[in-house]
């Protein structure tokens, strides 16, 4: 699910800086990708 993830979700590369930065893109990226998931399910 990791490579999925980078390469759907863009979590390769953050555009976002430091840390947090980081942080942050990678949550939203997990987010969607689990929203993604639930909305395949109904």
């Amino acid at each position: 699910t990791i490579s999925i993830l980078k390469r759907k979700y863009g979590l390769g590369r953050s555009l976002l800086r430091g840390h947090r930065g980081v942080s942050i893109w990678v949550g939203f990226g997990i987010l969607t990708y689990n929203l993604r998931r639930l909305a395949a399910m109904n």
